[in-house]
């Protein structure tokens, strides 16, 4: 298995399909555990334990985002299409999407040809191979990202990890051809959690300036280790993590 894959993506499948460190006990996506366990080797051994608690907290936090859209658009009436851009090993597919039946009219994804070779490799004789077909994928090369729904159609953009993948102009570039891309578009964004210049980069006045409505900017700060007297870890610390949920404006 080709291990040459953008670091964030294999820190994320090792932190969702893992139980590792800490007060850290169960996988929360069964995709990913069952991905992980097939190609131990995807592991990035020597990553600090802070980076998967962070990226689990971050996963959890863009599911309630998730839920709370699709939420929103039952009570408004439509449906939405979901496309998911630079997914990595991501499987809301199987693991959430289920809940939300009748929510969704289609699930896309757009990701790097090496990155999405792996993921179909490994998901075409597994045990979740149907739901997965069920996923229409494009293979893009990160420059060309973007997406493309009907004319009208409602779209949920998850744009989780690529603040790990690509610099700022890059994550703004990419943003901006989605904007340009959607009518009615609702986008949840991870973005760099540190340093003043990303907060006043990424502010609600500058967002709302590129054409963006932010309903939700969600923070968490760094948190260090807690070490026991014995000197062992009773809990690894925390990176930070942001993560904004924006309204495209007409």
């Amino acid at each position: 298995m080709d291990t040459r894959l953008p670091l964030i993506t294999r820190l994320t499948l090792s932190a969702l399909g893992e139980a590792r460190g800490g007060r850290v006990r169960a996988a929360i996506d069964p995709v990913a555990a069952w991905m992980i366990k097939q190609q131990p080797d995807l592991h990035p051994y020597g990553a600090a334990q802070a980076a998967f608690t962070t990226i689990r907290a971050r996963t959890q936090l863009v599911d309630r985002m998730l839920f709370d859209t699709a939420q929103l658009a039952r009570e408004q009436g439509h449906k939405l299409s979901l496309w998911n851009v630079g997914p990595g090993f991501d499987a809301r597919w199987y693991r959430l999407l289920p809940r939300l039946e009748g929510v969704f009219t289609s699930v896309r994804e757009v990701e790097e040809p090496s990155v999405l070779g792996v993921k179909n490799a490994l998901l075409e004789a597994s045990p979740y191979t149907e739901a997965w077909s069920k996923v229409v994928r494009r293979a893009l090369p990160a420059a060309s990202w973007s997406v493309d729904p009907r004319r009208g159609e409602h779209t949920l953009v998850l744009m989780e990890g690529l603040a790990g993948r690509m610099n700022q102009d890059q994550l703004e570039a990419t943003l901006s051809r989605i904007h340009g891309a959607c009518d009615r578009c609702t986008a949840i964004v991870g973005l760099p959690g540190v340093g003043e210049d990303d907060a006043a980069r990424w502010s609600v006045t500058r967002m709302r300036r590129l054409g963006w409505k932010v309903h939700e900017d969600a923070r968490m700060g760094s948190r260090g280790r807690l070490i026991l007297a014995s000197g062992g870890e009773e809990c690894p610390g925390t990176y930070p993590l942001r993560v904004m949920r924006m309204e495209r404006l007409p």
